[in-house]
């Protein structure tokens, strides 16, 4: 059975160089009213692997606080990670080892950059 997933196992993620595509700021409404202190937007990165990888995830950027924050629950992604016996590791595992890539490559910084936005602290 064929899946679009790219399949890598867990180390070899570590070696993945994530390249920035795109990010923009989207109002966002919450219980009807605009919340104009927080910043919306989405991102979308790529990386290059046996085939091409792709990620996209919804963040915030909270004004007061100058605070970056990536909801890696809204994380789409080709990617799927396996266990050392090419098991797959689902959601979860998925999620944790994206967060770490991407904090690795700065993603809040490159995408203050790309928005016009203060980078994080």
């Amino acid at each position: 059975m064929f899946d679009a997933y790219l399949r890598l196992a867990l180390l070899d993620v570590d070696h993945v160089i994530p390249v920035h595509i795109r990010s923009c700021i989207e109002p966002r409404k919450f219980g009807g009213a605009l919340d104009s202190a927080d910043v919306y937007g989405t991102t979308e990165w790529t990386a290059f692997a046996a085939r091409t990888l792709t990620f996209g995830w919804d963040w915030t950027y909270v004004r007061r606080a100058g605070i970056w924050s990536a909801d890696w629950s809204s994380l789409g992604t080709n990617l799927m990670v396996t266990d050392a016996s090419g098991a797959d590791l689902g959601p979860e595992a998925i999620q944790a080892c994206v967060a770490s890539l991407m904090e690795r490559a700065r993603w809040s910084d490159v995408v203050a950059h790309a928005v016009g936005l203060p980078a994080g602290e």
